[in-house]
């Protein structure tokens, strides 16, 4: 995962979930591999990812950018 990221030039500070028993896949419905979500921490899901795309790097910091939004505007 992170040879990925670092591949996508992604170059921010992250922490990753990986779900080894499937329970925050069932959770959250996810049908597709890869997939990646960015989850702000209210819970609420502000970047959705699945498969590949053309520019993962603008998708996952629109995502981290509103998360980290939201994070502020609760604090």
């Amino acid at each position: 995962l992170r040879k990925f990221l670092a591949d996508q030039n992604v170059d921010v500070d992250t922490e990753v979930l990986l779900d080894p028993y499937k329970k925050a896949a069932g959770k959250f419905g996810v049908n597709g591999i890869p997939r990646t979500f960015v989850i702000s921490p209210k819970g609420r899901i502000t970047a959705d990812i699945t498969g590949a795309i053309d520019d993962y790097r603008m998708v996952l910091r629109k995502g981290l950018a509103a998360a980290i939004q939201e994070y502020e505007k609760d604090k």
